[in-house]
C-alpha cells in the first residue's frame, strides 16, 4: 500500500475551500421585500387599463447584500402583456418571468399573484374647466368675472372614467389683495386615469372697483 499524505491533504484543502465558499454564498443571500408599480405593454389603441393608476406589487427578492443595497426603482420593473386581451374583467396571474431585474438578484414571489384587471373601450371627448380662484381683492374692489382659456379641453380614457367626468379643476389663483385684473397660467388637476390634450389652462380673473 502506497501512502500520499500530501495528497490526501492537497485534497481536503480543496475540499475545505469549496465548503467554505458554499458556506459564504449561503451565508451572503439577503431576501427583501419591495414595492413596485405595475405597467401594461402591448395594449391596442382602442382600448385601456380601467383601474390602473397606482397600481402596485410586493417583491421578495433574494440575492447577495451588496446587489440589492444598490438596487432602484429603475431596477425593478413589473410589466404585464395585454396582447390578445379585449374588452371585459380578465384575471392575471403574475409569474416572476414578469419581473425585470438585475440578473444578480432572483425574484422567489409576487404578493398578489393575481391581479383582476378591467379593459375598457378609449374614448374622448371634451371637458369644460372650472377656474379656482381663492383669497379677495383688497377693499373697494370686487370680481368682475372670471375668463378660462380655453374653456374645456380634449380628455382620454377609459369609458366609464371619462363619462362620469363633469368639469375639471384649474388653478387655485390667488387674489389676495388684488386692486386690478390677475392671470395666471395653472395646472388642470386631473386624475391619472385620464390623459389631457392640454395640462394648463390661463385663467383671468376680472377685477374693479365696487
Amino acid at each position: 500500500i502506497i501512502k500520499c499524505p500530501l495528497l490526501w491533504r492537497k485534497c481536503a484543502s480543496v475540499s475545505f475551500a469549496v465548503m467554505l465558499w458554499v458556506a459564504v454564498v449561503v451565508i451572503g443571500q439577503t431576501v427583501i421585500s419591495v414595492e413596485s408599480q405595475v405597467v401594461y405593454s402591448n395594449i391596442s389603441g382602442d382600448i385601456v387599463v380601467a383601474d390602473h393608476a397606482g397600481r402596485t406589487v410586493t417583491l421578495t427578492i433574494k440575492g447577495h447584500e451588496r446587489f440589492l443595497h444598490g438596487l432602484g426603482p429603475e431596477d425593478i420593473r413589473v410589466e404585464l402583456d395585454m396582447s390578445g386581451l379585449g374588452v371585459g374583467r380578465h384575471s392575471y396571474e403574475i409569474m416572476p418571468d414578469d419581473v425585470s431585474h438585475p440578473a444578480t438578484v432572483r425574484v422567489v414571489r409576487v404578493k398578489p399573484a393575481h391581479l383582476d384587471i378591467r379593459i375598457e373601450e378609449r374614448v374622448e371627448r371634451n371637458v369644460p374647466v372650472r377656474a379656482v380662484v381663492t383669497g379677495f381683492p383688497i377693499k373697494g374692489f370686487a370680481v368682475r368675472g372670471v375668463e378660462v382659456i380655453p374653456g374645456a379641453v380634449k380628455v382620454e380614457g377609459a369609458k366609464s372614467v371619462v363619462a362620469g367626468l363633469r368639469s375639471l379643476d384649474a388653478g387655485p389663483v390667488d387674489i389676495s389683495g388684488a386692486q386690478g385684473d390677475v392671470t395666471r397660467e395653472v395646472l388642470i388637476n386631473a386624475s391619472q386615469a385620464v390623459a389631457l390634450e392640454h395640462d394648463s389652462v390661463m385663467i383671468k380673473v376680472l377685477i374693479g372697483k365696487e
